[in-house]
């Protein structure tokens, strides 16, 4: 996976526009903390209107805000921002959206969903 412009991504040579997955068609947090060293990881899959998508596991979460679900979640105009050089400790990648979806991390992997 390798990101480009702040709303795309490359994996296995396609480019993804984050900018059309907008629902959330899943979301699992994950605390594998172990003796008081937090580990947390979050996995959020989102979808177009085809049914397409792409599932994220952000690992080694270290700030986490999510926006209201009325009743269903979504994520308009996610970006994914390499922040390796900011020089913030433990976090390498931060991911915000539109309305309200923070994420910054350790790492990010991502996989294709087809329908």
């Amino acid at each position: 996976m390798q990101i480009g412009d702040p709303g795309t991504l490359v994996l296995d040579g396609n480019e993804i526009d984050l900018f059309e997955l907008t629902r959330v068609s899943e979301l699992r947090y994950i605390d594998e903390t172990e003796d008081d060293h937090p580990r947390v990881s979050l996995v959020l899959g989102l979808v177009d209107e085809a049914g397409n998508g792409l599932r994220l596991h952000f690992h080694g979460v270290q700030h986490l805000s999510l926006p209201d679900a009325s009743p269903r979640l979504w994520v308009s105009e996610l970006q994914l921002v390499d922040a390796r050089d900011r020089g913030l400790d433990a976090i390498r990648y931060i991911a915000t959206s539109e309305d309200g979806f923070v994420c910054h991390c350790a790492d990010v992997t991502a996989a294709e969903v087809r329908r």
